[in-house]
């Protein structure tokens, strides 16, 4: 075969298949869901943003939200909640003294708890290497040591990051298995 053949059977071959794709029907919209595994082992959509919105120093306890919205952070029965990253921010109002000292805790109802305490006006961000596991009736909150402690110097906001898992993590209270 020559080239000019080739080319003729190339040309014959498009305008068939662009008149077939002309009057085709378009393909239906299909949602996807991203399969793709994280560093954690997990995937993409399994992975969870929490907010606190702005917390006082009052001793309170506040819930956590879904990636800023007015829904409260809950776990379903029969999965856990595995906590990965804790952003504290300090500059929700204004901007605090840089000696400023926050002082707050990430706890459940049962125990199992993260103790954060630092001095100044930076963001924080804690990395945990291998996670806090919380159950459906163990949900974290955030609670602020109030005043008159000294520690707390005002509003700050608490980013939670982390992902689901199915299964009950290890209880709090000691019983393992």
């Amino acid at each position: 075969m020559k080239s000019k053949d080739i080319l003729i059977i190339g040309l014959v071959m498009l305008a068939t298949n662009s008149i077939v794709a002309m009057g085709a029907e378009p393909a239906p919209a299909r949602v996807t869901f991203d399969n793709r595994i994280t560093h954690l082992n997990v995937r993409v959509r399994e992975l969870v943003n929490l907010e606190s919105f702005c917390v006082a120093q009052d001793g309170k306890t506040w819930p956590l939200f879904y990636d800023r919205s007015t829904t409260p952070f809950d776990i379903p029965a029969g999965y856990s909640f595995v906590v990965t990253d804790i952003v504290a921010n300090p500059f929700c109002i204004g901007s605090p003294d840089p000696n400023a000292r926050w002082f707050f805790l990430l706890e459940g109802p049962k125990a199992r708890r993260f103790v954060v305490q630092f001095r100044g006006e930076s963001t924080k961000h804690y990395a945990l290497g291998g996670g806090l596991a919380y159950t459906s009736d163990n949900v974290p909150a955030i609670r602020m040591i109030g005043p008159g402690t000294g520690l707390s110097a005002g509003n700050i906001d608490i980013q939670i990051l982390g992902y689901f898992v199915k299964g009950n993590a290890i209880p709090p209270d000691g019983s393992r298995f």
